[in-house]
C-alpha cells in the first residue's frame, strides 16, 4: 500500500485539484484531510478538518461508514458512479476511486479519494447530497476483495 505522500509526489498536479485524503477518527468519525480546490469549489464550502459522513443524508453516510471501514480493514478500493444535486443546483454524474494508503506508524489509517465529473445532467434546486449510486464495486488492490458487497 503506498504511503499518501507518494500518492501526492507521483500524481500528475492536474489530479490534485479533485483528491481528498480522508482519515479515520475516534468515534466511527472520518476527518477529511486534505481537499482539492475543484471538490471545495463544487461543494460549495471547504471541507478539510470536518467529519466527511456529516455532510452526507443519514442513509448515505451510513453506506460511507460501512465501506470506508471495509477499505481500511480488508484493505481493498472501491469504485463508484454516482449522480449528485450540487449546492449550486447543478446535476452532475460522478465516478470515483477511493483505496486505502499508508500513514506514519502509529497515525490515523487513510484513504484517498479521487472523483471526476463525467457530465451535468441538469439544473435544478440547490441541494448537496447523493442522488443515486449508478454503480459500486470493490477494487483488488492486491489483497482480494471482501465477499460481500458494498453498502449503497
Amino acid at each position: 500500500m503506498p504511503h499518501y505522500r507518494t500518492v501526492f509526489n507521483e500524481l500528475p498536479s492536474a489530479f490534485l485539484p479533485r483528491i481528498l485524503v480522508i482519515e479515520e477518527a475516534p468515534d466511527g468519525k472520518f476527518v477529511i484531510r486534505f481537499m482539492g480546490t475543484s471538490r471545495a469549489e463544487m461543494w460549495g464550502q471547504e471541507l478539510t478538518g470536518k467529519d466527511s459522513l456529516s455532510v452526507m443524508a443519514y442513509p448515505v453516510a451510513t453506506a460511507a461508514r460501512r465501506n470506508l471501514i471495509t477499505m481500511i480493514a480488508h484493505p481493498c478500493g472501491l469504485y463508484h458512479v454516482a449522480h449528485y444535486s450540487m449546492p449550486s443546483g447543478r446535476e452532475v454524474m460522478m465516478e470515483h476511486l477511493t483505496v486505502p494508503v499508508a500513514n506514519e506508524p502509529g497515525l490515523p489509517r487513510r484513504v484517498v479519494n479521487f472523483a471526476e465529473e463525467l457530465t451535468t445532467i441538469a439544473f435544478g434546486d440547490p441541494g448537496g447530497e447523493v442522488r443515486s449510486v449508478v454503480r459500486r464495486v470493490w477494487v483488488d488492490v492486491g489483497a482480494g476483495v471482501p465477499d460481500h458487497q458494498p453498502a449503497n
